[in-house]
């Protein structure tokens, strides 16, 4: 029986490893079909399809889109994507387009409630600057020793109502993107079930 992983992320968002390593260690791992959705890009789709082909195993391409459904943010992972047409690229752009203030607001309100540089903390973790995300400020939170763990950091200073929170004005949900099949990126998170 074929052995599936899809929902990964590479350095193009906010994953630990290239695209070719992230495709390394599932084959490694005995993956047979792999999908990258790294957060609202598809760049590195070409370097996981030619590590893929390299490994032996099938890539299927994806992203995992940030948008909103009836005034709540949820990730959709959409999967079998063609990482080469123009709507969808020029969507991506543009839900990448206000992360950058949103980081620097966050980063405010952490300021506030007496954390000081985490903008520049949560820098350090970046790997692509159109992607600071929540993520990010996370790990810095927790080197800095302002939580022990990402529960504990998002409960304290990331989520609605705490000071490191911003919200966002995503798109709106669509049933599919660019002939993509969409798929709930957490479906078992508490606003998963609130939606059905």
């Amino acid at each position: 029986m074929p052995r599936y992983d899809l929902h990964c992320h590479s350095t193009h968002s906010d994953g630990l490893f290239a695209p070719a390593a992230v495709v390394a260690r599932a084959a490694q791992r005995g993956v047979d079909v792999l999908a990258l959705t790294d957060h609202d890009v598809v760049s590195g789709l070409a370097e996981a399809q030619q590590a893929a082909s390299d490994a032996g195993i099938t890539l299927v391409c994806g992203s995992e889109l940030s948008v909103t459904w009836k005034d709540i943010t949820i990730h959709v992972v959409a999967l079998r994507i063609d990482p080469d047409n123009a709507t969808l690229v020029q969507g991506l752009a543009s839900i990448r387009g206000g992360r950058g203030e949103r980081a620097r607001l966050m980063a405010q309100g952490l300021a506030e409630a007496g954390v000081p540089g985490a903008y520049q903390g949560a820098m350090r973790y970046v790997t692509n600057d159109d992607l600071v995300s929540r993520t990010h400020f996370a790990r810095f939170l927790i080197d800095a020793g302002y939580a022990k763990d990402a529960r504990g950091v998002f409960d304290r200073y990331l989520t609605p109502g705490k000071p490191g929170y911003v919200a966002h004005a995503w798109p709106p949900c669509r049933r599919r993107w660019a002939g993509s099949t969409p798929r709930a990126a957490r479906p078992s998170s508490p606003t998963r079930a609130a939606i059905g």
